[in-house]
């Protein structure tokens, strides 16, 4: 994917910078989302933070519709639009 991206650039030479705000964008979500996911449910937090909604009594039911949704959404984003 990465080769793809760089050749299709118009100013390929600022593939590098983009590349390092991508990961330090990424680092920096995931990283609040572990410690949001750590102080809702401490220790017996889940890999993901969804199944731990799930399992945990006390969500509002729309809640669990929403996430359902929203996962259900993501494989569609990945095909192409052409």
């Amino acid at each position: 994917m990465f080769p793809n991206i760089y050749r299709d650039m118009r100013h390929s030479y600022k593939y590098a910078k983009a590349v390092n705000y991508t990961y330090i964008n990424t680092f920096a979500l995931e990283t609040a989302i572990g410690v949001a996911g750590y102080l809702m449910f401490g220790e017996d937090v889940k890999d993901e933070l969804t199944a731990s909604i799930f399992t945990t009594k006390g969500y509002p039911q729309g809640l669990s519709i929403v996430m359902v949704i929203a996962v259900a959404i993501i494989p569609l984003t990945k095909i192409p639009l052409k």
